[in-house]
């Protein structure tokens, strides 16, 4: 049994074996029931638990292209055994032994996905364990009373998606959730997914489950479609770092599709959308098309992403013409579609308001049926937990892809279609309201009368950087300004520059947005919501990473700063304890809060959006990044076991903190005094970065007094706190002394640091320059130092400071306080801790600064007046 399981893959080896019945089986020749097959078996002297595992490795391996394991099967079969009287696994994975193929599947991936962290055998156990039994309860055995539903009453005119849908294991109350919601509809996901197993496939809906769906449908008048399988196991490791999601290639799996065409065909649904992954499959797409001609049903055709070669509009468009050559007319007019997936499009780098023109038209040419996924698709920057894909859809209404315009371009092409609002999130009010609006709309003009109105519109537009010669040529964007106006054209290229590149330096940030000053205030404020994605990225100590990014990953799994600190003086700093039963919330997504945490016993869940994002246990940390930044919190963080107790480390404790002289303390402020630099120099590039954006957006005549006036209480760059901690060792360490005229230069941006500097007497201004623009940071008064980041890092003057009146300073140059620090003396450390607690308070004041730069200048007299 052991060798013949080994070679499973291989037909001739089980053809010898005398088992060619279970290839019949599979492939629906052989007519028989899996209980007629496990007869064939025990008539060899197959026990139940050798049919069970034969079974399952041959249908894993041949129907779903993915081998199983056979150490976990063998687990899962020994932990069924053991539990049999008091869980339901020993009945479900013997008598549907693609149960045993699913637990095995979600054994294999549960550390990964699941639980997010070291878990003890016993820890996998359960969550197997409870898996069966929430299977069999929310789904086998659910019980629903459909006799009171009427049809629906002017329905929201959009359909819901179903493939991240995991508060429901029964697709009948995914229908009937959208169905008490008044939404027309709900695209099902038949699919397997390692990050939610409430995922179904096909061949788990029975004739009786089928038949119950579709009196649903016929009593509710809810429109279906099914989003076909694709099986998404990792391989060759259940690792994602070291595997890869293994698709299920439609072509090659014919079987497997047309079952779910006959899954469609029973509970009545619409449309069977295909993923177009391999282009080369044009005759075995449109044997699915055949297929699907026993019943009214469409097999729609979806453009995908990051396949073998990129797959523009016109490669997707040719391919869609071949599988349509295959057919009959009748064939294509009753049974033949295509899925038009704008975010698809948009990671292949199209503009897909200018992808749906041109599908639109060859829509209407050859007269096919259009269906729609509308999303707003930013593809790798998400490669996360617990998704782990590059295909990852987030809101309808993200501004990212102009998806209300492109339903407005079909149906101005005379096309009805359904729009599935094909997205991870929970549909909001917005996502509902952009597609329905959309659906609904009077449009007055078709779509070629429009184009031409926009051509008249843009005549005397003179090409520039943001509308350039050629766009003013597309279709998309005529149709666009003949609709709504030259200024949604505007808008939607400023955005699009920002979604084409992941990143925009301030030199493109300035082209890109040349003519957003002549747009109303309204529209002003839209767009500064993408003020981040204009500015230079934030360079991290493990590469280039966007803001948001580095805030989830610093809110969720500290240890950039304390990590090199070792659990005893960890649990001193984090003095402070509370303890916490299961289920309740240490910390909230969505507050603001200013303390980080410390798991001294026990264990948490983080959780983003009511999904678990990971597990941390004893002496790990989390929320670093709210003792450092006013933000909300990305995440909730929930006690996983009762009576955990958590360390808590307030700002302000962390300021007391400093005037210690502990090992602990001097732990902490070695890993300060190396980390704090660097996150403090990003804050400060980022601020003069947007400042010059800012000028650019809403123009040059913002004087340096203005950005003061809006900066200067919260952004005081090189202010430093009086030197309290130092005492009268203070005048010790600075001992050389330099004079400085009126207007006289201390140092240049871009200068290598010879030391730091302390005011006796006078005052100082700081001026930073970024890409030739002079940004203020602020004044350098008596009593306070500057430069002394020189003293950390061997990174050029990141401005430049000048005496404004005559100053009389006190020099400590570089190589003398190297020799302090060798020596470790008492008044090192404090003057370590006085740099360090400064560095912190500038990085709050710089985040503080840099938001209300977001929202201050919107509300400045620059812009009313420039209004007016």
């Amino acid at each position: 049994m052991d060798a013949l399981l080994e070679r499973i893959t291989d037909p001739q080896a089980v053809n010898e074996a005398g088992l060619g019945f279970l290839f019949e089986w599979l492939v629906g020749r052989f007519g028989s029931t899996e209980a007629k097959v496990r007869r064939e078996l025990s008539a060899k002297n197959f026990d139940l638990e050798d049919q069970s595992l034969l079974l399952a490795a041959t249908k894993s391996w041949y129907k779903y292209d993915y081998p199983l394991s056979l150490p976990q099967a063998r687990n899962i079969i020994q932990l069924a055994s053991i539990n049999r009287r008091k869980f339901p696994l020993y009945r479900l994975i013997h008598s549907n032994s693609f149960l045993l193929i699913k637990t095995t599947w979600l054994l294999e991936h549960s550390p990964y996905f699941l639980m997010l962290g070291d878990q003890t055998k016993e820890d996998h156990d359960r969550f197997i364990l409870d898996f069966s039994s929430k299977y069999d309860r929310q789904f086998l055995r659910r019980v629903h009373e459909l006799d009171r539903l009427t049809p629906q009453t002017d329905p929201f005119q959009l359909l819901s998606a179903g493939f991240w849908e995991n508060r429901f294991w029964d697709p009948l109350d995914q229908i009937l959730d959208v169905y008490y919601r008044n939404i027309r509809g709900i695209e099902l996901s038949f699919d397997f997914h390692p990050f939610n197993v409430t995922r179904l496939l096909p061949e788990e809906l029975s004739p009786s489950r089928r038949a119950l769906i579709r009196s649903l449908v016929d009593r509710a008048g809810i429109v279906l479609s099914i989003h076909s399988p694709i099986v998404g196991p990792y391989f060759p490791k259940p690792n994602p770092r070291l595997g890869k999601q293994h698709f299920a290639n439609p072509g090659k799996k014919l079987n497997l599709i047309k079952e779910t065409i006959q899954l469609g065909l029973d509970i009545k649904a619409k449309t069977v959308v295909v993923h177009a992954v391999d282009l080369d499959q044009d005759r075995n797409m449109a044997e699915l098309v055949k297929y699907a001609t026993r019943g009214a049903i469409h097999v729609t055709f979806e453009n995908y992403c990051d396949t073998k070669d990129k797959q523009t509009t016109q490669r997707y468009l040719d391919f869609i013409s071949r599988i349509k050559s295959h057919l009959t007319e009748q064939e294509a007019a009753n049974n033949f579609g295509i899925t038009f997936d704008s975010g698809h499009i948009n990671i292949e780098g199209e503009d897909p308001v200018k992808a749906a023109v041109r599908v639109g038209k060859w829509v209407v040419k050859n007269k096919i049926f259009l269906h729609v996924h509308a999303t707003d698709n930013y593809g790798q920057l998400l490669y996360s937990p617990p998704n782990f894909s590059a295909d990852v859809h987030s809101n309808v209404a993200g501004k990212g892809i102009n998806n209300e315009m492109i339903i407005k371009i079909f149906r101005s092409m005379g096309l009805d279609m359904e729009v599935v609002a094909e997205q991870i999130q929970p549909l909001s009010k917005e996502d509902i309201r952009v597609i329905d609006q959309a659906k609904k709309c009077r449009l007055d003009l078709p779509f070629e009368k429009l184009v031409s109105l926009g051509r008249e519109r843009l005549a005397d537009t003179r090409p520039g950087n943001m509308i350039q010669a050629d766009e003013k040529q597309e279709d998309a964007y005529l149709f666009m300004v003949g609709l709504d106006g030259e200024q949604a054209l505007r808008e939607h290229l400023i955005l699009r520059r920002i979604q084409e590149k992941k990143y925009l330096s301030t030199e493109q940030a300035k082209q890109a947005s040349i003519d957003l000053m002549k747009m109303p205030l309204e529209s002003r404020a839209n767009i500064i919501e993408y003020l981040d994605e204009f500015l230079y990225p934030i360079h991290w100590e493990t590469g280039v990473a966007e803001k948001r990014e580095i805030d989830l990953i610093c809110q969720n799994i500290s240890g950039a700063l304390f990590g090199a600190i070792n659990n005893e003086h960890l649990s001193r700093i984090f003095s402070k304890t509370k303890t916490f039963a299961k289920g309740e919330v240490i910390c909230r997504q969505g507050t603001v809060g200013e303390e980080m945490y410390f798991i001294k016993v026990g264990r948490v869940r983080v959780v983003v959006d009511e999904v678990d994002m990971a597990q941390l246990g004893v002496g790990e940390l989390f929320g670093e990044i709210s003792l450092f930044y006013n933000i909300a919190r990305t995440a909730s963080v929930v006690a996983d076991q009762d009576g955990t107790l958590i360390g808590i480390l307030s700002r302000r404790t962390f300021e007391k903190m400093m005037e210690e002289e502990s090992d602990h303390v001097r732990s902490l402020i070695y890993r300060l005094y190396l980390f704090l630099p660097q996150r403090l120099r990003n804050l400060n590039e980022k601020y003069k970065s947007a400042v010059a954006t800012l000028r650019q957006l809403f123009g040059h005549n913002l004087s340096e007094q203005e950005l003061r006036d809006n900066a200067e209480s919260d952004m005081n760059l090189f202010k430093v706190l009086p030197a309290d901690i130092l005492g009268q060792d203070l005048g010790r360490l600075f001992s050389h002394e330099k004079v400085f005229p009126a207007g006289a230069v201390v140092f240049l941006q871009g200068e290598t640091g010879d030391g730091a500097y302390l005011v006796d007497s006078g005052r100082l201004t700081v001026m930073g320059t970024y890409n030739e623009e002079k940004i203020p940071l602020g004044d350098i008064k008596e009593n306070e130092i500057f430069g002394e980041m020189s003293l950390i890092d061997h990174k050029p003057r990141s401005a430049t400071v000048t005496a404004l009146v005559d100053t009389r300073v006190k020099f400590l140059p570089k190589k003398e306080f190297a020799q302090l620090m060798d020596e470790k003396s008492s008044l090192t450390f404090r003057f370590m801790s006085s740099i360090s607690l400064n560095m912190f308070r500038h990085i709050q004041r710089l985040d503080s600064g840099y938001a209300k730069l977001k929202t201050g200048f919107l509300t400045s007299p620059v812009l009313r007046d420039d209004e007016s």
